[in-house]
């Protein structure tokens, strides 16, 4: 089920006569549960991990960061479906939809080079952590407000929706600067990332596999490879979140045609990532294991522990195993 549009003007899914092409309600709920995701996970840094100097690492904090971005998406989601006309509500739920998107992209952007650095250096670039933080909060935030200074948000007459002005003699030079080029760079690089680092993972738990002997060498081993598994938990939220958004675009791009499963898909996925972080962190970190074993009861292995990678510092150097290869982070 398709339909034909000028995709010379507009690049998001038109709102037909009967919605077929537009399921606000989905969006909400979607957008709910990920704002519930992500006030959880701010609220269990500050009140538990951040003073718990174990397990406030480099990924803690990131994952901090970039839930920020996502309640902001998750707030301006909730109320943007429900405008019915443009003006500065509009304007500014656009600005903020718009920083929590790229900000959103940027961070995990972030987390995805960590994997890359943890596999091709053996080592988490700790010293870069100022510089991710604000590189993306300024980055998104200067990236945002440009759309917001040159009036390019407002409401899409074409389609009847809060959006970029596709009237706008530069509304498409808006859309594509300031969002989509952003999505696709990340989902790009994070696909990348993720299916490289995929392979280099399981050829270091093979590695494992072989390591009986010396139980310190395979503990260092095994602490690599927890740490690598939990970094990639990460980037395949983005490749969940963003795929079907790409898609619908690349397809209107190229077809001059929306799809219905993809317009839906979109519309599912587009507000779950604050929803989908909390569900990797809470249930994948180490910092949880205890509290899933003492508290609920279920799968309490399910977390990756790689907090004995302090001890596993002790590794021999003679057999290539430094203690740069398990950083606590």
């Amino acid at each position: 089920m398709s339909n034909t549009t000028d995709n010379s003007s507009s690049f998001d899914p038109p709102l037909d006569a009967d919605n077929s092409y537009y399921f606000p309600s989905l969006l909400r709920w979607t957008s709910f549960c990920s704002l519930v995701g992500s006030i959880a996970c701010i609220l269990v840094y500050f009140l538990y991990i951040r003073r718990t100097e174990k397990y406030n690492n480099l990924t803690a904090r990131l994952v901090c960061h970039t839930s920020f971005y996502d309640m902001i998406l998750a707030w301006s989601l909730i109320f943007v479906v429900g405008l019915t006309e443009g003006g500065p509500t509009c304007s500014f739920l656009m600005f903020l939809q718009t920083w929590g998107t790229v900000g959103g992209i940027l961070v995990p952007c972030c987390l995805a080079y960590c994997v890359q650095e943890a596999i091709t250096k053996n080592k988490v670039p700790v010293k870069l952590e100022k510089y991710f933080h604000i590189g993306s909060f300024v980055g998104s935030l200067l990236i945002s407000l440009l759309p917001l200074m040159g009036s390019g948000y407002g409401w899409d007459e074409q389609f009847g929706y809060c959006w970029f002005k596709a009237s706008a003699s530069s509304g498409l030079g808006w859309t594509l600067g300031t969002y989509y080029i952003w999505v696709m760079l990340g989902l790009l690089y994070n696909t990348v990332v993720w299916t490289w680092a995929g392979f280099a993972t399981w050829r270091l738990y093979s590695r494992t596999k072989t390591l009986h002997a010396d139980k310190t060498e395979l503990k260092t081993y095994k602490g690599h490879y927890g740490l690598v598994l939990r970094f990639l938990m990460y980037p395949i939220i983005i490749i969940i979140v963003q795929f079907a958004n790409v898609g619908t675009q690349i397809e209107a791009w190229s077809t001059g045609e929306f799809h219905l499963i993809l317009t839906a898909m979109n519309q599912a996925t587009g507000g779950l990532q604050g929803f989908l972080y909390a569900i990797a962190w809470f249930g994948f970190d180490s910092a949880f294991k205890h509290i899933r074993a003492k508290y609920f009861r279920c799968c309490p292995s399910l977390g990756i522990d790689d907090t004995e990678s302090a001890s596993s510092k002790e590794a021999h150097s003679s057999k290539g195993i430094t203690s740069r290869e398990v950083p606590d982070v």
